[in-house]
């Protein structure tokens, strides 16, 4: 399973990096490179919907709602957002995730890619290596080298050079499907195949056993998949929330304790409150929605406060005698950065992400969201 870690490795560093080079376009709400246009050097954008549709001599790093790259680059693309569209000719690798991720062209490196839904066309080509991983993987398409995919649904009817090695629940090969090399599917199932004959090399199925249990790793793992969360949701912040920002972090700037101790009350209290309303009939619509809301700012109050933490962090140390102000982009990562050190260190560590979480929802109820009307 190492190259399926290695798959989504690759996919949060595209995503770290995304933040840094991305802001140059990120106040767009649409951005698009028409056909016939050529760009020479590195070409990055992020906005709602980001098209690329011409020719780009050097790497392409796209973010937004939706994204779609039909021209040729003479290069790499990565791409993060919602939708994830690749069709064009890339010379390079692909490096994508989103919830949906659909590569349908001619790939003259290795494609990586994660998401909910992940497919593979099979009108694609790929000259070198494939590492797929999510819920729904669909694998097509002609690939010179090895193929790793790993998801709750694995479909494949790919032709494969060299060998494959598979991961999931359901597992199944169709007739169109062939792989040259040898077969290694990891599952608790018996996988589906339609034809034993397409298969060039051996046929191994590894019996899923139960994995061994390391606090450690685990709590890496999942503060690594913490830091990527909270960098696309400070992402969409900086390009849609701004006022959302700039009031929130006022309010830690200027009255830090207050706000710890509204959001301890909020985070507190708020379930209390909800599960006395949903006793009633009555009462249980307006607690789901009740549910949703504290869902929602809990969800946003750890990309809240690692803005203005990584704008403190970055006034106090390159911004110190400059008027100009951090970049949101930077200041996000930063924040994101040190946010997740903070939580990981042992026994003080959960306290102190519950307390910088308090805040963050503090700030933002701090004004019952005046700060959307009150803010430019």
């Amino acid at each position: 399973m190492k190259p399926i870690l290695r798959t989504l490795t690759v996919v949060l560093v595209s995503l770290l990096a995304l933040t840094g080079v991305a802001f140059a376009a990120a106040e767009q709400t649409n951005s698009s490179l028409p056909s016939g246009q050529i760009v020479n050097g590195l070409y990055a954008r992020a906005a709602e919907t980001v098209t690329v549709n011409g020719d780009v001599t050097g790497d392409v790093w796209v973010a937004g709602q939706d994204v779609e790259v039909n021209g040729t680059v003479r290069g790499n693309v990565y791409a993060a957002g919602n939708k994830v569209i690749v069709k064009g000719t890339v010379t390079g690798s692909v490096h994508a995730a989103g919830s949906t991720v659909e590569v349908d062209g001619t790939i003259g490196g290795s494609v990586y890619a994660a998401g909910s839904e992940v497919s593979l066309r099979d009108t694609s080509r790929v000259a070198g290596a494939v590492a797929l991983a999510g819920s729904k993987v669909q694998l097509g398409g002609d690939i010179t080298q090895q193929v790793y995919a790993a998801g709750s649904t694995v479909d494949m009817s790919a032709r494969i050079g060299q060998s494959a090695n598979l991961a999931g629940s359901d597992i199944s090969l169709n007739d169109q499907a062939k792989i040259s090399g040898d077969l290694t599917y990891r599952s608790e199932n018996e996988a589906r195949i339609a034809n034993d004959r397409a298969i060039g090399g051996s046929l191994k199925h590894d019996e899923v056993k139960q994995a061994e249990h390391n606090p450690v790793r685990d709590k890496i793992v999942a503060a690594l998949f913490g830091l990527a969360f909270n960098i696309v949701i400070g992402l969409c912040l900086v390009i849609w929330g701004t006022r959302i920002l700039k009031a929130s972090d006022t309010i830690l700037a200027t009255d830090l304790p207050a706000a710890v101790l509204k959001g301890i009350a909020f985070t507190v209290l708020t379930p209390l409150a909800l599960l006395f309303v949903a006793i009633t009939i009555i009462g249980l619509p307006l607690a789901a929605l009740g549910a949703m809301f504290y869902g929602s700012l809990l969800i946003l109050a750890p990309a809240l406060v690692s803005y203005s933490l990584g704008r403190y962090i970055l006034v106090i140390t390159t911004h110190k005698d400059s008027k100009k102000a951090p970049n949101k982009f930077q200041a996000i990562l930063a924040g994101s950065l040190v946010f997740t050190i903070i939580s990981l260190v042992p026994i003080v560590g959960g306290l102190a992400e519950f307390l910088l979480c308090a805040a963050g929802a503090g700030a933002l109820i701090a004004r019952g969201f005046k700060p959307l009307q009150t803010h430019s």
